[in-house]
């Protein structure tokens, strides 16, 4: 039986309510394998830090795709689940790029115009 505050117990809440099945978070997440996620569920063998930390951040993006979808998201198609994950990270970071010039060339713009001596 799983801790009630440990990370697999975390792990499992999660995916039970995205309605996902373990074999396809251990798929999508690609931390560790089906058998190796299936045992740390069930409590016989604890996961490392690193893939608990790395499967928690993909349920929070799962989550994050599951409430911009008109639809549930049908977690079985794991390659389709995969590529729309990392479809967002890159569009994410790409945001972040922008954002940083637009917030860079309105520092510069201050400058320009004396409101400011940064530099």
């Amino acid at each position: 039986m799983l801790a009630s505050f440990s990370t697999e117990k975390r792990i499992l809440d999660e995916a039970e309510a995205l309605n996902c099945a373990i074999n396809n978070l251990a798929v999508i997440s690609g931390a560790v394998s089906k058998s190796r996620l299936a045992q740390a569920l069930a409590g016989t063998n604890d996961l490392e830090r690193r893939d608990a930390e790395l499967i928690l951040i993909v349920l929070r993006e799962m989550k994050e795709l599951q409430e911009l979808s008109q639809t549930p998201c049908d977690w079985k198609q794991t390659d389709c689940i995969r590529e729309a994950l990392e479809q967002r990270r890159q569009a994410k970071t790409l945001l972040a790029d922008v954002t940083r010039v637009v917030n860079e060339m309105h520092r510069v713009n201050k400058v320009l115009r004396g409101q400011s001596d940064d530099i």
